[in-house]
């Protein structure tokens, strides 16, 4: 069976919602990090993190990367939604909260290190491979406030949403052109007033 041959040479390639990683990961085939794609020298898995098929690459890789966050992309107007903010301030607040129980615990003689504390995490320096240059794979989309209500119920739609998502779009835009050396005005704006 001969297959059809692309005219060009792609330059990028973007895996909306891809089940690939799944279908590796069912079958147990891990990817070795010298890996890379013959005739792209670009990969990037981009993902809801409700979406049931969708599946991460970089842990295929190198399994501690499981424990790393995907790339959060931001949102097409440049920020982090107001919600996911709200979330982290409270992580972040509940955190301090804990170490300064620990604290207190500690100055009445309770041994309050083996009860509050949680074990540091040594973090190994990321390793993604060569699959993307050793740049990172996996980008997730920002969950709508709305979807945060009840991931299951929008686990149903958030499969179709890539193609409409305005934060996609401008993502593989924003790659696209770097790939031609063409960057936003933000970044230019951002590299002349750091060498003002």
């Amino acid at each position: 069976m001969t297959y059809p041959v692309l005219d060009f040479q792609p330059q990028a390639f973007f895996a909306l919602g891809s089940p690939i990683a799944l279908f590796n990961t069912v079958m147990d085939v891990s990817v070795d990090s010298e890996y890379v794609l013959p005739n792209c020298a670009n990969f990037f898995n981009i993902f809801h993190p409700y979406d049931p098929v969708a599946y991460r690459f970089e842990p295929l890789i190198d399994p501690f990367m499981a424990h790393v966050d995907a790339v959060l992309i931001p949102h097409y107007r440049g920020r982090k939604r107001l919600h996911l903010k709200a979330r982290e301030k409270v992580y972040s607040s509940i955190k301090w909260l804990r170490s300064m129980l620990a604290k207190v615990l500690g100055v009445f003689g309770t041994r309050s290190d083996a009860v509050m504390n949680e074990p540091a995490m040594i973090m190994p320096p990321i390793n993604v491979g060569k699959l993307n240059g050793g740049k990172r794979i996996d980008y997730a989309l920002q969950e709508a406030p709305l979807e945060s209500i009840n991931e299951y119920l929008f686990s149903i739609t958030s499969h179709l949403i890539y193609w409409e998502s305005k934060d996609t779009m401008l993502m593989i835009l924003t790659e696209i052109y770097k790939l031609s050396n063409v960057l936003p005005d933000s970044v230019k704006a951002n590299a002349s007033a750091s060498s003002d």
